[in-house]
């Protein structure tokens, strides 16, 4: 579905933009409504979980709901755009506008203190630096009249209408910036809060479950994956169970690394002894009838290792990894 999906947007996309050079209607706007509610119900439907479970009954209400809002919410736009053109969706773009004159209206006074000040020290420094010598038929003259502040004034005014011009365009990018990571922010603090931390729960969405969290795991697989934070996790897990246990699991997940490092392709939809031979082969000499051995013991029986025999297969392991 993800897929298709992914293939009817963009046939869509390069469709319309064909109208748009062609100049007449090739009757792609049609399809956009059912396209986009055919898939949309169709993606919330496939995470739906295969059961009997009563609790399911209520989540077509659930998503027809959701769908039938978010087409609302496009078609509204549309019509707004098809009736009045570029009014009807324009209002958002004046409020956006409306919203940065009044950032620059509070911004507007500090800066043109700063201007008066600026202009005032580049007046003293060119009047100590810059002034020509007063010539000697002149000494006795008439004294210089008082600076013109009209005219300083004038010059401050001028120059933050400049600044406040030259700054529109970056505030509303940061402000652009601001808003997407408060809403990461939100979104984290959220996600932590009713999120679900057990990485063996699985995703589905019933009856029994915690509706928030798993819309929140749907809607996590929208974000990038540099902007969810958390720590790394490894790749592998073991039991903090009895001692001799966890250990087997570190020696055998240690011997994959060493194999892994040397080229071997790890699948993790294969089996522990189906997987003797590569790692046999990426780690010659190394016991790996014994390691796997002591893995399936520890994994599927539970059963501990004696740490001496545990420390004489990591050296033979180690051994082995470090030959060319």
């Amino acid at each position: 579905l993800k897929r298709d999906f992914k293939v009817g947007t963009t046939i869509i996309a390069i469709a319309l933009m064909t109208e748009l050079i062609v100049g007449f209607d090739i009757g792609i706007t049609q399809i956009l409504i059912p396209f986009f509610g055919a898939s949309l119900i169709g993606l919330a439907a496939s995470r739906l979980s295969q059961t009997d479970d009563a609790g399911n009954a209520s989540w077509p209400v659930v998503i027809g709901i959701s769908v039938f809002a978010i087409l609302a919410v496009g078609a509204v736009g549309g019509l707004l755009t098809g009736r009045y053109g570029n009014v009807g969706v324009r209002g958002l773009v004046n409020l956006w506008g409306a919203f940065v004159d009044a950032l620059l209206w509070v911004l507007r006074w500090p800066i043109e203190l700063a201007m008066r000040l600026l202009i005032a020290l580049i007046d003293w420094l060119k009047n100590v630096f810059g002034g020509e010598e007063t010539p000697a038929e002149e000494i006795g003259g008439a004294a210089p009249g008082p600076p013109d502040f009209n005219a300083a004034a004038e010059q401050a005014e001028k120059a933050t209408e400049y600044a406040l011009g030259a700054l529109r365009w970056p505030l509303s990018i940061l402000l652009v910036v601001v808003l997407f990571f408060i809403l990461v922010y939100a979104y984290r603090r959220f996600s932590s809060r009713y999120g679900d931390d057990a990485d063996s729960d699985r995703e589905s969405i019933r009856g029994d479950a915690d509706a928030r969290a798993d819309m929140m795991k749907l809607l996590s697989s929208l974000v990038p994956s540099w902007l969810k934070g958390g720590e790394r996790r490894s790749l592998w897990k073991w039991p903090e169970g009895e001692k001799g246990v966890a250990e087997a699991f570190l020696l055998y997940f240690d011997t994959l690394a060493h194999a892994i490092k040397r080229g071997m392709v790890f699948d993790p939809n294969v089996t522990p002894n189906e997987r003797m031979p590569a790692l046999a082969v990426f780690l010659p000499g190394a016991p790996i009838h014994a390691v796997t051995s002591r893995f399936n013991a520890a994994c599927y029986g539970g059963q501990p290792t004696d740490a001496a025999e545990l420390d004489h297969l990591r050296q033979a392991v180690e051994d082995a990894a470090q030959q060319p």
